[in-house]
């Protein structure tokens, strides 16, 4: 139990016969108390070869840190909600 998850769920995945991805994108979505440890993975992402999708929030806070986002996404679930303004 020692391992870290990350560790342990590598292992999980090569037993399960899924290997784990070393190229292709990933999407990223944070919350604004997530996005200083975000921006540390997005860093070690972008370093393994991956790129990086991301919801404008996001994208905006990565790119002004100098991490490159190749593409953006709107808000997730925004086009399935009816705004109803305040009364």
């Amino acid at each position: 139990m020692g391992e870290s998850f990350r560790h342990r769920f590598a292992k999980a995945q090569l037993a399960a016969g899924t290997g784990l991805p070393d190229h292709g994108q990933v999407f990223m979505s944070l919350a604004d108390r997530d996005k200083v440890q975000g921006l540390e993975l997005a860093r070690l992402l972008v370093d393994l070869g991956f790129t990086l999708a991301a919801t404008v929030g996001t994208a905006g806070y990565l790119r002004a840190h100098g991490v490159v986002v190749d593409t953006l996404v709107g808000k997730v679930g925004l086009a399935d909600m009816a705004w109803t303004p305040c009364r």
